[in-house]
């Protein structure tokens, strides 16, 4: 599918053009096809336009692999935003820091995770981030948060800015192993150029169901989520590794493909069945 006019949102529309029926997103509840997504996608891209989000502005999202995460991603860089991924272990020292070097605009974050809210913690950030505009709560109602529910109602008709292969979309931050780590912003050509002629090599396709053991906020778990969109995949959710309900995952969803950090195997483990 690799070309000149290549962004998540012109593959996210082919697939759901061409195939609006195959699954998209397998998971614990029924399957979203490449239609529905698109569907889900351009509404809540609606909804951050409403909001002021404009190209170029970044939104951190800190959020594990779950269909939010995905609609999320492709909504927020359909508006022409950039994504800045957090992980989910991340707490308030880590994002004070992330959300104030990047000048995040908006975060999307859970209402619940563990024993805290993260949309909460953005929302008390924001007091100190002046570049925090809005915070979106993925699950129960935060107050002073907008719900991640009422984008996935927007109007979806709102117009979409032009985009290219050049254009940044991801802001992906190092380790800071042995300093403070860098904010790097990478543009859709080198990513998404490589997740398509790795699916070629890999001879990934269309009827693949493809699982990611790595999380959508690091660069391994992402290549995955291209590489579905890149054939026409279907993206196999695990929300977060536990060998307790990793084999039980694979039993049900049954994937085919699956990335184990730091490496993506074609069929590198059956169904169980």
């Amino acid at each position: 599918m690799e070309g000149t006019k290549d962004t998540l949102w012109n593959w996210l529309d082919l697939c759901a053009q061409n195939a609006p029926d195959t699954p998209a997103i397998i998971g614990p509840a029924a399957p979203t096809s490449y239609g529905e997504l698109a569907l889900k996608v351009r509404s809540t891209a609606g909804g951050l336009r409403a909001l002021g989000l404009n190209k170029g502005d970044i939104v951190a999202v800190q959020l594990p692999n779950i269909e939010a995460y995905v609609v999320a991603f492709l909504a927020i860089t359909a508006c022409g935003g950039v994504v800045q991924t957090v992980h989910m272990p991340y707490r308030q020292a880590e994002l004070q820091h992330l959300l104030a070097h990047s000048g995040a605009r908006m975060a999307v974050g859970l209402s619940s995770f563990k024993d805290m809210s993260p949309a909460a913690e953005m929302l008390a950030m924001s007091k100190s981030l002046p570049n925090l505009e809005a915070v979106i709560a993925v699950g129960e109602p935060v107050e002073g948060a907008h719900a991640f529910s009422e984008l996935l109602q927007a109007d979806g008709d709102v117009p979409l800015p032009e985009l290219s292969p050049d254009d940044p979309y991801l802001l992906l931050y190092t380790s800071g192993a042995t300093a403070s780590p860098n904010g790097v912003p990478h543009a859709y050509r080198g990513f998404l150029g490589n997740a398509a002629r790795c699916a070629e090599q890999l001879g990934i396709g269309a009827d693949e169901k493809m699982l990611s053991v790595a999380p959508y906020t690091h660069l391994y778990g992402l290549f995955v989520m291209h590489m579905c969109l890149a054939t026409g995949a279907a993206q196999a959710l695990l929300p977060a590794f536990d060998p307790r309900i990793f084999l039980p995952t694979l039993s049900e969803l049954k994937p085919n493909a699956f990335s184990q950090r730091p490496r993506i195997s074609r069929r590198s483990v059956q169904p169980v069945p």
